[in-house]
């Protein structure tokens, strides 16, 4: 996934990620021009992370 991550932020043109690790959770946040941002988030099968919730925060701060 980090490879596809950097791929979609070279094709983006997005500014280096800033890393943020949470318990077992780390987010990486990508800002590009538009107002567009590429995401990763990774950390190990758990219930840290709502993912639903995640998604949705997501496409709701990135509408088309």
């Amino acid at each position: 996934m980090p490879v596809l991550n950097a791929t979609w932020r070279s094709i983006d043109h997005c500014a280096a990620p800033s890393v943020r690790a949470t318990g077992v959770v780390t987010t990486s946040v990508a800002r590009c021009p538009g107002g567009r941002a590429v995401e990763l988030h990774l950390g190990q099968p758990c219930t840290a992370l709502d993912a639903t919730t995640v998604i949705w925060r997501f496409f709701a701060a990135h509408p088309r």
